[in-house]
Protein backbone atom coordinates (compact mmCIF):
# COMPACT_ATOMS: atom_id res chain seq x y z
CA UNK A 1 0.00 0.00 0.00
CA UNK A 2 1.16 3.51 -0.76
CA UNK A 3 1.43 5.97 2.08
CA UNK A 4 -1.40 8.49 1.86
CA UNK A 5 0.26 10.87 4.34
CA UNK A 6 3.27 13.14 3.97
CA UNK A 7 6.03 11.72 1.80
CA UNK A 8 9.27 11.70 3.76
CA UNK A 9 11.57 11.47 0.75
CA UNK A 10 12.37 15.10 -0.19
CA UNK A 11 13.33 14.16 -3.76
CA UNK A 12 9.88 12.65 -4.32
CA UNK A 13 8.15 15.66 -2.76
CA UNK A 14 10.02 18.05 -5.07
CA UNK A 15 9.23 15.90 -8.10
CA UNK A 16 5.60 16.00 -7.00
CA UNK A 17 5.80 19.78 -6.90
CA UNK A 18 6.98 19.87 -10.52
CA UNK A 19 4.00 17.73 -11.53
CA UNK A 20 1.69 19.92 -9.45
CA UNK A 21 3.14 22.94 -11.27
CA UNK A 22 2.16 21.41 -14.61
CA UNK A 23 -1.32 20.80 -13.21
CA UNK A 24 -1.53 24.49 -12.23
CA UNK A 25 -0.52 25.42 -15.76
CA UNK A 26 -3.28 23.19 -17.12
CA UNK A 27 -5.78 25.00 -14.91
CA UNK A 28 -4.55 28.31 -16.32
CA UNK A 29 -5.25 27.17 -19.90
CA UNK A 30 -1.90 25.59 -20.83
CA UNK A 31 -3.40 22.13 -21.29
CA UNK A 32 -1.18 21.40 -24.27
CA UNK A 33 1.90 21.13 -22.06
CA UNK A 34 2.85 17.49 -21.65
CA UNK A 35 5.44 15.50 -19.72
CA UNK A 36 7.85 12.72 -20.65
CA UNK A 37 9.14 11.31 -17.33
CA UNK A 38 11.63 8.57 -16.61
CA UNK A 39 14.60 7.35 -14.59
CA UNK A 40 18.19 8.41 -15.30
CA UNK A 41 20.59 5.67 -16.52
CA UNK A 42 22.22 5.65 -13.08
CA UNK A 43 18.87 4.69 -11.57
CA UNK A 44 19.29 7.41 -8.95
CA UNK A 45 17.23 10.29 -10.31
CA UNK A 46 13.74 10.89 -11.67
CA UNK A 47 13.77 13.03 -14.77
CA UNK A 48 10.95 14.91 -16.47
CA UNK A 49 10.79 16.75 -19.75
CA UNK A 50 8.01 19.30 -20.22
CA UNK A 51 7.21 20.01 -23.84
CA UNK A 52 4.30 20.73 -26.18
CA UNK A 53 1.72 17.99 -26.40
CA UNK A 54 1.97 18.05 -30.20
CA UNK A 55 5.71 17.28 -29.99
CA UNK A 56 4.98 13.78 -28.70
CA UNK A 57 3.49 11.08 -30.91
CA UNK A 58 2.96 7.36 -30.67
CA UNK A 59 4.76 5.69 -33.53
CA UNK A 60 3.17 2.99 -35.70
CA UNK A 61 5.04 0.57 -33.40
CA UNK A 62 3.23 2.13 -30.39
CA UNK A 63 6.35 3.81 -28.99
CA UNK A 64 5.95 7.31 -27.55
CA UNK A 65 8.52 9.47 -29.32
CA UNK A 66 9.56 13.09 -28.81
CA UNK A 67 9.92 15.31 -31.84
CA UNK A 68 11.44 18.53 -30.50
CA UNK A 69 12.38 21.33 -32.86
CA UNK A 70 14.62 24.37 -32.83
CA UNK A 71 11.52 26.57 -32.67
CA UNK A 72 10.23 25.09 -29.41
CA UNK A 73 11.96 24.93 -26.04
CA UNK A 74 11.93 21.87 -23.81
CA UNK A 75 12.08 22.29 -20.03
CA UNK A 76 13.93 19.55 -18.14
CA UNK A 77 13.95 18.75 -14.46
CA UNK A 78 15.94 16.13 -12.58
CA UNK A 79 15.44 15.21 -8.95
CA UNK A 80 19.21 15.59 -8.73
CA UNK A 81 18.60 19.36 -8.91
CA UNK A 82 16.69 19.13 -5.63
CA UNK A 83 14.72 22.36 -5.20
CA UNK A 84 16.75 24.29 -7.77
CA UNK A 85 13.88 23.72 -10.17
CA UNK A 86 15.02 23.99 -13.81
CA UNK A 87 18.29 25.41 -12.50
CA UNK A 88 16.58 28.34 -10.79
CA UNK A 89 18.06 29.45 -7.49
CA UNK A 90 15.21 31.75 -6.47
CA UNK A 91 12.37 29.19 -6.27
CA UNK A 92 13.49 26.85 -3.50
CA UNK A 93 10.40 27.41 -1.36
CA UNK A 94 7.90 28.25 -4.12
CA UNK A 95 4.48 26.68 -4.21
CA UNK A 96 3.31 24.89 -7.34
CA UNK A 97 1.35 27.97 -8.36
CA UNK A 98 4.36 30.25 -7.86
CA UNK A 99 6.49 27.87 -9.92
CA UNK A 100 3.84 28.01 -12.65
CA UNK A 101 4.10 31.80 -12.75
CA UNK A 102 7.87 31.67 -13.11
CA UNK A 103 7.57 28.94 -15.74
CA UNK A 104 5.39 31.10 -18.01
CA UNK A 105 7.79 34.03 -17.61
CA UNK A 106 10.97 32.02 -18.18
CA UNK A 107 9.77 29.62 -20.87
CA UNK A 108 7.66 31.97 -23.00
CA UNK A 109 7.92 30.05 -26.29
CA UNK A 110 7.22 26.73 -24.62
CA UNK A 111 4.29 28.18 -22.71
CA UNK A 112 2.87 29.72 -25.89
CA UNK A 113 3.13 26.35 -27.63
CA UNK A 114 1.31 24.73 -24.71
CA UNK A 115 -1.58 27.19 -24.62
CA UNK A 116 -4.97 25.71 -25.50
CA UNK A 117 -7.49 23.08 -24.56
CA UNK A 118 -6.64 19.39 -24.47
CA UNK A 119 -9.17 17.82 -22.15
CA UNK A 120 -8.19 14.18 -22.84
CA UNK A 121 -4.61 14.88 -21.79
CA UNK A 122 -5.42 17.14 -18.83
CA UNK A 123 -7.89 14.50 -17.64
CA UNK A 124 -5.22 11.81 -17.82
CA UNK A 125 -2.84 14.13 -16.00
CA UNK A 126 -5.28 14.55 -13.09
CA UNK A 127 -5.58 10.78 -12.81
CA UNK A 128 -1.81 10.33 -12.88
CA UNK A 129 -1.36 13.15 -10.35
CA UNK A 130 -3.49 11.28 -7.85
CA UNK A 131 -1.06 8.38 -8.04
CA UNK A 132 1.99 10.63 -7.80
CA UNK A 133 0.65 12.37 -4.69
CA UNK A 134 0.90 9.00 -2.94
CA UNK A 135 4.55 8.65 -3.90
CA UNK A 136 4.20 6.76 -7.19
CA UNK A 137 5.82 9.03 -9.78
CA UNK A 138 5.15 8.29 -13.45
CA UNK A 139 7.95 6.57 -15.37
CA UNK A 140 7.90 6.02 -19.14
CA UNK A 141 11.57 5.34 -19.82
CA UNK A 142 14.34 3.63 -17.85
CA UNK A 143 17.21 1.22 -18.28
CA UNK A 144 15.04 -1.42 -16.64
CA UNK A 145 13.01 -1.99 -19.79
CA UNK A 146 10.63 0.94 -20.09
CA UNK A 147 11.03 2.27 -23.62
CA UNK A 148 8.12 4.65 -24.17
CA UNK A 149 5.49 1.97 -24.72
CA UNK A 150 4.27 1.86 -21.13
CA UNK A 151 3.88 3.99 -18.00
CA UNK A 152 4.50 2.65 -14.49
CA UNK A 153 4.74 3.95 -10.97
CA UNK A 154 8.21 4.60 -9.61
CA UNK A 155 7.44 3.17 -6.17
CA UNK A 156 5.26 0.18 -7.00
CA UNK A 157 6.05 -0.61 -10.63
CA UNK A 158 2.32 -1.00 -11.19
CA UNK A 159 0.82 0.23 -14.47
CA UNK A 160 -0.41 3.80 -14.85
CA UNK A 161 -2.76 4.37 -17.80
CA UNK A 162 -0.83 5.64 -20.80
CA UNK A 163 -1.44 9.26 -21.83
CA UNK A 164 -3.69 9.83 -24.84
CA UNK A 165 -1.22 11.00 -27.46
CA UNK A 166 -1.90 11.04 -31.19
CA UNK A 167 -0.57 8.18 -33.29
CA UNK A 168 1.64 8.89 -36.26
CA UNK A 169 1.33 6.97 -39.50
CA UNK A 170 2.99 6.88 -42.89
CA UNK A 171 0.73 7.89 -45.78
CA UNK A 172 2.02 8.36 -49.32
CA UNK A 173 5.51 8.25 -47.86
CA UNK A 174 4.77 11.09 -45.39
CA UNK A 175 5.04 10.62 -41.63
CA UNK A 176 2.06 12.48 -40.20
CA UNK A 177 -0.52 12.71 -37.46
CA UNK A 178 -4.13 13.70 -38.14
CA UNK A 179 -5.40 16.14 -35.51
CA UNK A 180 -8.50 18.25 -35.08
CA UNK A 181 -8.18 22.02 -34.73
CA UNK A 182 -10.28 23.18 -31.79
CA UNK A 183 -12.89 25.92 -31.92
CA UNK A 184 -10.99 27.66 -29.12
CA UNK A 185 -7.88 27.92 -31.30
CA UNK A 186 -9.89 29.39 -34.16
CA UNK A 187 -11.69 31.84 -31.87
CA UNK A 188 -8.46 33.00 -30.20
CA UNK A 189 -6.99 33.84 -33.61
CA UNK A 190 -8.45 35.66 -36.60
CA UNK A 191 -10.12 32.72 -38.32
CA UNK A 192 -9.06 34.05 -41.74
CA UNK A 193 -5.40 33.60 -40.77
CA UNK A 194 -5.62 30.99 -37.97
CA UNK A 195 -4.29 28.20 -40.21
CA UNK A 196 -1.32 30.16 -41.53
CA UNK A 197 1.15 29.12 -38.78
CA UNK A 198 -0.18 25.56 -39.04
CA UNK A 199 0.46 25.49 -42.80
CA UNK A 200 3.89 27.11 -42.35
CA UNK A 201 4.82 24.38 -39.89
CA UNK A 202 3.45 21.69 -42.21
CA UNK A 203 5.80 22.94 -44.92
CA UNK A 204 8.76 23.07 -42.54
CA UNK A 205 8.13 19.57 -41.18
CA UNK A 206 7.66 18.17 -44.68
CA UNK A 207 11.01 19.62 -45.77
CA UNK A 208 12.79 18.33 -42.65
CA UNK A 209 11.17 14.90 -42.75
CA UNK A 210 9.75 15.28 -39.23
CA UNK A 211 6.15 14.25 -38.44
CA UNK A 212 3.60 16.56 -40.03
CA UNK A 213 0.55 17.63 -38.04
CA UNK A 214 -2.20 17.25 -40.64
CA UNK A 215 -5.49 18.97 -39.70
CA UNK A 216 -8.67 16.94 -39.95
CA UNK A 217 -11.70 18.02 -41.95
CA UNK A 218 -14.06 19.54 -39.32
CA UNK A 219 -17.30 17.74 -40.18
CA UNK A 220 -20.47 18.10 -38.08
CA UNK A 221 -21.63 15.07 -36.12
CA UNK A 222 -25.05 15.27 -37.77
CA UNK A 223 -24.83 16.62 -41.31
CA UNK A 224 -28.63 16.86 -41.58
CA UNK A 225 -28.95 19.13 -38.56
CA UNK A 226 -29.62 22.84 -39.08
CA UNK A 227 -27.35 23.47 -36.10
CA UNK A 228 -24.43 21.95 -38.02
CA UNK A 229 -24.01 25.22 -39.95
CA UNK A 230 -23.72 27.45 -36.89
CA UNK A 231 -21.64 25.01 -34.85
CA UNK A 232 -18.82 24.72 -37.38
CA UNK A 233 -18.93 27.93 -39.39
CA UNK A 234 -15.65 29.44 -38.20
CA UNK A 235 -13.79 26.12 -38.00
CA UNK A 236 -14.67 25.21 -41.57
CA UNK A 237 -14.01 28.75 -42.78
CA UNK A 238 -10.53 28.61 -41.20
CA UNK A 239 -9.95 25.15 -42.69
CA UNK A 240 -10.64 26.35 -46.26
CA UNK A 241 -8.67 29.56 -45.78
CA UNK A 242 -5.83 27.24 -44.81
CA UNK A 243 -6.25 25.38 -48.09
CA UNK A 244 -5.91 28.60 -50.12
CA UNK A 245 -2.91 29.68 -48.06
CA UNK A 246 -1.28 26.28 -48.72
CA UNK A 247 -1.95 26.57 -52.46
CA UNK A 248 -0.34 30.04 -52.54
CA UNK A 249 2.63 29.59 -50.18
CA UNK A 250 3.52 25.89 -50.44
CA UNK A 251 2.41 24.97 -53.96
CA UNK A 252 3.05 28.38 -55.52
CA UNK A 253 -0.30 29.04 -57.21
CA UNK A 254 -0.98 32.68 -58.07
CA UNK A 255 -4.67 32.52 -58.96
CA UNK A 256 -7.71 30.22 -59.12
CA UNK A 257 -7.30 29.75 -62.88
CA UNK A 258 -3.65 28.77 -62.35
CA UNK A 259 -4.71 25.95 -60.03
CA UNK A 260 -7.75 24.94 -62.13
CA UNK A 261 -5.60 24.77 -65.25
CA UNK A 262 -3.17 22.35 -63.63
CA UNK A 263 -5.88 20.33 -61.92
CA UNK A 264 -8.20 19.93 -64.93
CA UNK A 265 -5.29 19.08 -67.21
CA UNK A 266 -4.02 16.59 -64.62
CA UNK A 267 -0.73 18.45 -64.58
CA UNK A 268 -0.18 18.01 -60.85
CA UNK A 269 3.51 17.23 -60.39
CA UNK A 270 4.13 18.81 -57.01
CA UNK A 271 5.50 15.70 -55.28
CA UNK A 272 4.98 15.22 -51.57
CA UNK A 273 3.69 18.77 -51.08
CA UNK A 274 0.73 17.97 -53.37
CA UNK A 275 0.26 14.57 -51.73
CA UNK A 276 0.02 16.25 -48.32
CA UNK A 277 -2.49 18.78 -49.65
CA UNK A 278 -4.69 15.93 -50.93
CA UNK A 279 -4.44 14.10 -47.60
CA UNK A 280 -5.65 17.15 -45.66
CA UNK A 281 -8.12 18.76 -48.05
CA UNK A 282 -9.42 15.86 -50.15
CA UNK A 283 -9.53 12.79 -47.92
CA UNK A 284 -13.34 12.73 -48.21
CA UNK A 285 -13.60 14.18 -51.69
CA UNK A 286 -14.25 17.64 -50.26
CA UNK A 287 -11.77 19.38 -52.55
CA UNK A 288 -14.51 19.47 -55.23
CA UNK A 289 -16.28 22.12 -53.11
CA UNK A 290 -13.25 24.42 -53.33
CA UNK A 291 -12.82 23.68 -57.03
CA UNK A 292 -16.44 24.67 -57.64
CA UNK A 293 -15.82 27.94 -55.80
CA UNK A 294 -12.76 28.60 -58.00
CA UNK A 295 -14.87 27.87 -61.10
CA UNK A 296 -17.41 30.44 -59.97
CA UNK A 297 -14.65 33.06 -59.59
CA UNK A 298 -13.14 32.59 -63.04
CA UNK A 299 -16.56 32.49 -64.76
CA UNK A 300 -17.74 35.79 -63.29
CA UNK A 301 -18.33 38.46 -65.91
CA UNK A 302 -16.13 41.04 -64.18
CA UNK A 303 -13.20 38.68 -63.57
CA UNK A 304 -10.20 38.86 -65.90
CA UNK A 305 -8.47 35.47 -65.87
CA UNK A 306 -4.86 35.13 -66.85
CA UNK A 307 -4.93 33.99 -70.50
CA UNK A 308 -1.84 31.85 -69.91
CA UNK A 309 -3.99 29.64 -67.69
CA UNK A 310 -7.55 30.24 -68.90
CA UNK A 311 -8.02 30.31 -72.66
CA UNK A 312 -11.31 29.59 -74.43
CA UNK A 313 -10.75 25.85 -74.39
CA UNK A 314 -9.94 25.76 -70.70
CA UNK A 315 -12.94 27.98 -69.92
CA UNK A 316 -15.25 25.52 -71.70
CA UNK A 317 -13.69 22.72 -69.66
CA UNK A 318 -14.40 24.69 -66.45
CA UNK A 319 -18.05 25.19 -67.47
CA UNK A 320 -18.44 21.47 -68.17
CA UNK A 321 -16.75 20.45 -64.92
CA UNK A 322 -18.96 22.76 -62.88
CA UNK A 323 -22.12 21.46 -64.57
CA UNK A 324 -21.08 17.89 -63.81
CA UNK A 325 -20.36 18.87 -60.21
CA UNK A 326 -23.71 20.58 -59.68
CA UNK A 327 -25.89 17.84 -61.15
CA UNK A 328 -25.60 15.42 -58.18
CA UNK A 329 -25.75 18.29 -55.67
CA UNK A 330 -29.30 19.50 -56.24
CA UNK A 331 -29.86 19.75 -52.48
CA UNK A 332 -27.42 22.31 -51.05
CA UNK A 333 -25.21 21.11 -48.22
CA UNK A 334 -26.37 22.27 -44.81
CA UNK A 335 -22.97 22.56 -43.21
CA UNK A 336 -20.59 25.39 -44.22
CA UNK A 337 -18.70 24.93 -47.46
CA UNK A 338 -16.97 27.16 -50.02
CA UNK A 339 -19.60 26.87 -52.78
CA UNK A 340 -23.18 26.58 -51.57
CA UNK A 341 -24.81 29.42 -49.67
CA UNK A 342 -23.96 32.55 -51.67
CA UNK A 343 -21.30 33.97 -53.95
CA UNK A 344 -18.59 33.50 -51.31
CA UNK A 345 -20.37 31.90 -48.34
CA UNK A 346 -17.22 31.55 -46.23
CA UNK A 347 -15.75 34.96 -47.19
CA UNK A 348 -12.57 33.30 -48.43
CA UNK A 349 -9.55 34.91 -50.03
CA UNK A 350 -7.46 36.44 -47.25
CA UNK A 351 -4.28 34.71 -48.46
CA UNK A 352 -4.54 36.22 -51.95
CA UNK A 353 -7.06 38.75 -53.28
CA UNK A 354 -7.47 36.85 -56.56
CA UNK A 355 -8.98 33.95 -54.61
CA UNK A 356 -11.70 36.23 -53.22
CA UNK A 357 -14.99 36.23 -55.14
Amino acid sequence: MLDTGRIENSEVRRAQRVLAMVHELHKQGYQRLAIFPGIAPSGLYWRCQILPYDSMLRSPENVLEVYASDEVDVAEYSSGESNNYFGWTDAKSDTARQLAGKFVERFPRLSAAGLGECFPYSGWFSLMLGRSERGDLPVMFSDDGLDGTDCRGSATGSPIPFPPHHTSKIQNGILLSRQSISLQFVEENDWHTAYQPIVDRMGQDLRKGTPVMAPEYPLPQEVDSDDSYHDLLFQIGAYWEGAIYYLVTILGYESPEHFLSDYLSENMSKGKAWDLFKIVWDDRGQLSLLLAYFCRIVLKGNYSPDPDHMGDGRQKQVVKWLANFESPHERPLLYPNPYYGGGNPLHLGCANARFCN
